[in-house]
């Protein structure tokens, strides 16, 4: 008799626990569904305003999204939708920040964006380009010739160029090397597709 009730008793105890962890993991999904919607919705807001040209704004928002998702880059085995959406808004940020202009910034979001190891071959793809052609463009940023003039900026930007930062990249090519960086880029863009047009001809050129 005495045995039964205490059976009774752990078998309540182990039923309440196992009611309190499912309630603790439903809360936490709810949790992170409603994270990322709202990333989400913050990214489609990003997008929007990158489409409109307002660039430093929506490297901004992007920053914010990340910020709120609940997953993150560094984390093995995404599923999918985590890795297009970390995969999207570093990307996103890139290009941004080459439309600015800002080639150091542009490379660290273009590496970010790599880094996603469950991202798919076709983003990689894209990001190794972009990658390509930011050292490419910096190439021809130190030796004069970016848009057809010496150290030409585009209008949409405050990124200040001064002589010492001409004299750093110049630095920096003797011992990088920008082009031998930008062939690499193309290299592996055309080995993950190789009926890449683009990455062939890139790497040619």
């Amino acid at each position: 008799m005495v045995i039964s009730r205490i059976k009774r008793f752990f078998e309540s105890q182990k039923q309440r626990l196992a009611e309190r962890r499912r309630e603790k993991e439903s809360a936490e999904s709810f949790k992170e569904t409603e994270e990322m919607r709202k990333a989400e919705e913050m990214k489609r807001d990003a997008d929007r305003l990158a489409q409109l040209k307002q660039y430093k704004t929506a490297i901004e928002e992007y920053n914010k999204a990340l910020e709120f998702y609940p997953y993150k880059g560094s984390e093995p085995d995404l599923f999918k939708n985590a890795a297009e959406f970390l995969f999207k808004c570093n990307y996103n940020m890139a290009a941004c920040y080459s439309y600015l202009d800002n080639f150091d910034a542009a490379i660290n979001y273009f590496n970010n964006a790599l880094q996603i190891q469950s991202a798919e071959d076709e983003n990689k793809v894209r990001a190794l380009m972009g990658k390509g052609s930011i050292y490419y463009r910096k190439k021809q940023f130190v030796e004069g010739r970016y848009r057809a003039g010496a150290y030409h900026i585009s209008m949409d930007t405050d990124w200040e160029i001064s002589d010492r930062k001409v004299d750093a990249y110049k630095e920096e090519d003797r011992k990088k090397n920008f082009i031998k960086i930008a062939h690499e880029c193309f290299t592996n863009a055309a080995e993950l597709d190789r009926s890449h047009i683009e990455a062939w001809y890139s790497k040619g050129h």
